[in-house]
């Protein structure tokens, strides 16, 4: 049945060719923008479909071969043969442009934050909310856990999100705060290692702020940042090594001149970031202090940093699969 299909596909486009040529340059121009859009399919793509099929029949189709030759390679047992390994390699590859491409749609949500928008938004994009998110479900767990948007380097933390209940976490660290229904703090908490099992770990903070807050608001995020780390230390004495502070906030020429005065240097960002990497003190009469980098921030720092680093992957890739 698939030989007569493309025996008729091809007679169909040789008698396009000549009675409808603006069709097949259409044509021509769809299958482009298949490529374009799906660079991890460039290959799988039957042309011949191509104008004939729906867009998403073509799609579909592409990824049913791709997803059997990834099954075929992984049955198969370790003594690959050389094309096999070479196979693989190019398996991978678009198995991982795949994931890179994601990356892009969870970039592009969140460049259409606006004032509107709450904390919760940008929260659930970083990271759902109330969620508990554990190492041995990084790979079910990878297109959740968006921490990548503010550095890459915190894809290797391959622990938990929190190993307390978040809700019961977030009571500890906000104690004392006068907290509104409607104005829950949104913090995200990554430990590098398990902090119930492990002697020493690393934590980093990030606390959300809506576009639109006055300044005044926005500035207390680096006293809340503070607070949120002395108190993990209560709950973990003597077992926080470093941390990572990240309070995004909206940053008016006020907020810069302040963050200024008050030990920040500006960071080279497609945005406005700010860094200070003074040791915060935990307990003023023992004078125990942990290193910390604190990091202010905007939105747009996030996101177009962010969207800069995935386009270099993603043009990388593209260009290997274009000169197959």
């Amino acid at each position: 049945m698939r030989m007569l299909q493309k025996i008729f596909r091809d007679e169909i486009i040789t008698i396009l060719s000549d009675l409808a040529p603006k069709i097949i340059e259409q044509t021509q121009r769809t299958s482009e923008q298949l490529n374009n859009q799906f660079p991890h399919l460039r290959g799988y793509f039957e042309e011949d479909t191509i104008g004939i099929s729906s867009k998403n029949e073509v799609i579909k189709e592409a990824q049913t071969r791709f997803i059997k030759d990834q099954r075929d390679i992984l049955c198969k047992s370790t003594d690959l043969t050389e094309p096999e390994f070479e196979k693989s390699m190019n398996l991978a590859g678009r198995a991982l442009t795949e994931y890179v491409l994601f990356r892009q749609k969870t970039i592009d949500r969140l460049k259409k934050i606006d004032k509107k928008d709450r904390e919760s938004e940008i929260h659930n994009i970083l990271v759902p909310m109330k969620r508990i998110l554990r190492s041995g479900d990084f790979s079910q767990d990878i297109y959740i856990n968006n921490t990548w948007i503010l550095d890459d380097k915190f894809m290797t933390y391959s622990t938990v999100l929190s190993d307390m209940e978040m809700t019961d976490l977030l009571r500890e660290l906000t104690k004392g705060e006068v907290i509104k229904d409607d104005d829950r703090p949104d913090i995200a908490i990554i430990f590098s290692d398990d902090p119930k099992t492990t002697e020493k770990f690393d934590v980093v903070i990030v606390e959300l702020k809506r576009k639109g807050l006055k300044p005044e608001d926005n500035v207390r995020v680096e006293v809340q940042l503070e607070k949120r780390a002395r108190g993990l230390y209560g709950l973990y004495p003597g077992k926080v090594q470093s941390l990572w502070l990240y309070g995004v906030v909206e940053l008016d020429n006020d907020y810069k001149s302040h963050l200024s005065s008050a030990g920040y240097h500006p960071l080279y960002s497609k945005g406005n970031v700010f860094v200070n990497t003074n040791d915060i003190t935990v307990d003023w009469e023992s004078g125990i202090k942990i290193p910390a980098v604190r990091y202010i921030l905007d939105l747009d720092a996030v996101v177009n940093d962010a969207d800069a680093r995935n386009l270099t992957f993603l043009n990388l890739i593209k260009s290997k699969f274009e000169a197959q």
